[in-house]
C-alpha cells in the first residue's frame, strides 16, 4: 500500500475543511480518522526496520484505484521543533 498524499499545515489553515471535503470525493480514501500521528510518534521509529502496518491500518486497503491520503496538520512544526532541538547539541 502507498499513501499519495498527506496535508499538513497550521492550526486554523483550513486543514480539517480540506480533510471534509476530501472524505466526500469518490476518488479518493482518506484516514478512518483525522490526525493519524503516525510520523510524529518517536516509538514509531526506534526499530531498526520502521513497521508501517500501524500506519495502513488507518485506511480502508479494500478502496483499489482511489487515491490514499491522511491529515496530520502538526508535521511541519514537530520536525521544525525537532531540528532546533537537535541543533542546539
Amino acid at each position: 500500500m502507498k499513501v499519495d498524499f498527506i496535508i499538513c499545515g497550521t492550526q486554523k489553515g483550513g486543514t480539517t475543511a480540506l480533510d471534509a471535503y476530501l472524505r466526500q470525493h469518490p476518488g479518493t480514501c482518506m484516514a478512518t480518522c483525522k490526525e493519524v500521528h503516525f510520523f510524529d510518534d518517536e516509538s514509531n521509529f526506534q526499530a531498526e526496520t520502521v513497521d508501517y502496518s500501524k500506519y495502513h491500518a488507518a485506511f480502508d486497503l479494500k478502496a483499489n484505484g482511489r487515491l490514499y491520503g491522511e491529515a496530520t496538520p502538526i508535521y511541519p512544526e514537530y520536525y521544525t521543533n525537532r531540528a532546533n532541538n537537535n541543533a542546539s547539541i
